[in-house]
């Protein structure tokens, strides 16, 4: 957390940031590091660069960006440099933000990831129009890293410390608003500096082992918010060659000290091989050490890194040991298997767990055998330790192919496991998964019994499987379960997708309880079978209103080849009220060749029937068609009809956006209009000019 560093603290930082200058300056005298300067902009375009495409352009012989009210930014996008994601270098380059007003903000990422949608993640050079957080540095997943005017330290386990700079009124007055300014960025190992027209506004040391990053991509950011505008030029990367591996081992085998070490093991864990096994393995004894040795041991393959780590079991304890032991569970090192086992026995809960779970992600027979024997003799609270690591092994074996060897786990720790215990169900799932003929016997039971999260499980581990055996499973249960609980297998069965069940669901839509009805035919939209469409015409007419509505609405949105032929063709012998309905599908799914049938029921003697025309009609017609309404409108007298046509017109002129061509044409037929229509048609026209 942030606060002021204790006096030991701050001696000790102040010798790691020594000591860092002091090796880094040591190995550009002696060439090791050289230094390659380039331009990463050329002044002219964008060649080099990668941005959401209306972004980003070039002006005055600036890279910029810009939002405005008319076009707004809502969310970060960022233009990346193409040419590569250095590590240690130097990056200089003037920027200038505007206007001078709060929340206008944007950055430079280094050491960054891209992510989709033009998004990044890492560290960012922060910049505000007003200053306030210029000077900062960000992190898209972490937060504040450094803010202006202080030193942080971060360590391998993430604890963060900081203390101010000297002379902050210096470094506040370093920013120019309104004006160009210069960033340099300094990245060297895990020391990044910050520096704002010559004055170093921030610094920190970046040590945590998960999150920290010694590369990545450099990037600029457009910021989403208020209006503003963004400047980028004479962009220019110093990038340092990093010393080799037979360097770094010299690094770890000198009296440097802990931060340089550490820095090493970082750099070894990436490019390190088996040369540099022995001297991280002494490190692994090394109280101050051990972790980031260990941490360069585990991603360095071969077999002696392997060696490493299951020698130094032995020597280890505590919070070091359970590191250790994670390790070999990552690298799945068999050799462990014997001394992993002996620690099941150990007296601390926390590496008992950790010993289960490495054995569990190794799955030797051994180690299967091991663990279900301490299952079987332990109690419940030693089980809670053993669960996950028993689990994991069961995966490891189904992964492998052993159905029958992880079906015998699931179940042994399903049936045994406490009550409470939450993986429980987690061994309820594989079970169903890897039992074959009893595993579908055990689905069948959890759908039968009376515990709805049970059920939910079973389903839930169904459609994880989701093959032709498992939707007949349920199928079957169907018709010896309650109704809420059809409901939930309908529900589950459509989201297998599997068409074959079509057949069986419509018998479920055709009759029985209203929801499991409605459930079915849901379904069936999902699925979208060969004779679902007729069905959902039939059903449209069904007494139960539920059913009925249901049937229209998957009808509307049925996506199936036919689906359009048979709504056309239900118009031919439905009585009103389902014309009504079919009429209003052919609108909303834009059938516009059927305009000439929505003509003809303009005319229908029943007045439902010829309103939903009319509507239709005015959905789906374009200006070429504004005649046909036109003349309707000039002997119709009926209020009702009036009103749906001049709707009609309204909708059809304005989507169209061409008064040049409607307004003759309204002011033409108002002229020749019924008395009841010629009020309407004026309305219309003052619309139609007023939006022109």
């Amino acid at each position: 957390m942030d606060g002021n560093l204790t006096a030991k603290a701050q001696e000790m930082y102040s010798m790691k940031i020594k000591h860092s200058i002091v090796i880094f300056a040591g190995l550009l005298i002696a060439g090791v590091a050289s230094a390659v300067e380039q331009s990463l902009f050329n002044g002219k375009d964008l060649t080099g660069w990668e941005g959401e495409p209306g972004w980003w352009r070039v002006e005055d012989g600036a890279i910029t960006s810009e939002s405005t009210p008319e076009k707004p930014c809502l969310q970060a996008t960022y233009l990346v440099w193409t040419g590569g994601e250095p590590g240690d270098f130097e990056l200089t380059l003037d920027f200038k933000i505007g206007p001078h007003v709060k929340k206008v903000n944007s950055g430079v990422q280094i050491r960054s990831e891209r992510r989709p949608n033009w998004d990044t993640y890492g560290y960012q050079a922060d910049m505000t129009a007003m200053g306030g957080m210029t000077g900062w540095v960000y992190h898209q997943g972490r937060g504040l890293i450094a803010a202006k005017g202080e030193r942080v330290y971060i360590d391998a386990e993430g604890t963060r410390t900081a203390e101010p700079l000297p002379d902050i009124q210096t470094i506040k007055a370093a920013y120019k608003p309104e004006e160009w300014n210069q960033y340099r960025i300094f990245c060297d190992g895990p020391l990044i500096r910050l520096f704002m027209n010559g004055i170093m506004v921030c610094e920190f040391t970046d040590e945590d082992a998960e999150e920290a990053r010694s590369e990545g991509i450099i990037g600029l950011q457009m910021h989403p918010g208020s209006p503003m505008k963004v400047q980028f030029k004479n962009i220019v990367l110093k990038s340092f060659d990093t010393p080799s591996d037979a360097e770094w081992i010299a690094v770890l085998e000198s009296d440097a000290d802990v931060a340089a070490k550490r820095a090493a093991c970082r750099e070894l864990a990436v490019t390190g091989t088996a040369a540099a096994v022995p001297a991280l393995a002494e490190l692994l004894r090394d109280a101050k050490l051990s972790h980031m040795a260990r941490f360069a041991l585990e991603h360095i393959p071969g077999a002696a890194a392997d060696a490493a780590l299951v020698d130094a079991l032995g020597d280890s304890e505590g919070e070091a040991l359970g590191a250790l032991i994670g390790s070999i569970g990552v690298r799945r090192i068999d050799e462990a298997d014997t001394a992993l086992l002996e620690l099941l026995k150990h007296s601390d809960p926390a590496l008992v767990q950790a010993a289960a779970n490495a054995l569990g992600r190794l799955a030797t027979d051994r180690s299967v055998t091991g663990l279900l024997s301490a299952w079987e003799s332990a109690g419940s609270e030693q089980r809670s330790l053993l669960i996950a690591g028993v689990l994991t092994s069961a995966e490891r074996l189904q992964e492998a192919g052993g159905n029958e060897a992880a079906y015998s786990v699931y179940l042994n720790v399903w049936a045994t496991a406490p009550e409470t215990e939450h993986m429980r169900d987690g061994a309820l799932s594989g079970a169903i998964q890897t039992g074959g003929a009893q595993g579908q016997q055990l689905l069948l039971d959890c759908l039968r019994g009376e515990d709805a999260a049970k059920a939910h499980l079973a389903l839930r581990t169904a459609l994880s499987i989701n093959t032709a055996d498992t939707a007949e499973t349920l199928i079957g249960a169907l018709s010896e379960l309650q109704p809420e609980r059809q409901v939930l297998i309908i529900g589950f069965l459509a989201d297998m997708g599997r068409v074959e069940q079509v057949p069986a669901l419509s018998s479920y839509a055709l009759a029985g309880d209203s929801a499991v009805r409605v459930a079915a035919i849901r379904a069936l939209g999902r699925l979208g079978g060969a004779g679902t469409a007729e069905l959902y015409l039939k059903l449209m007419q069904d007494s139960d209103t539920q059913v009925a509505l249901a049937a229209s609405e998957g009808l509307t949105g049925l996506a199936t080849d036919d689906a359009d032929a048979v709504i056309v063709a239900g118009l031919k012998d439905a009585d009103a009220a389902l014309m009504v309905q079919l009429l209003g599908m052919i609108a909303q799914r834009r059938l516009k060749t059927e305009l000439p049938a929505l003509q003809a029921l303009m005319d229908s003697a029943d007045a439902q029937v010829r309103l939903a025309a009319i509507e239709s009609y005015g959905e789906l017609a374009e200006v070429k068609q504004l005649p046909v309404l036109l003349t309707a409108i000039e002997t119709r007298t009926d209020a009702a009809d009036i009103q749906a046509l001049g709707k009609a017109i309204a909708q059809v002129c304005i989507l169209a956006d061409a008064p040049e061509v409607c307004l003759p044409l309204l002011k033409s037929s108002e002229a020749v209009a019924v008395p009841e229509a010629k009020s309407m048609l004026g309305k219309v026209i003052q619309r139609i000019e007023r939006a022109s």
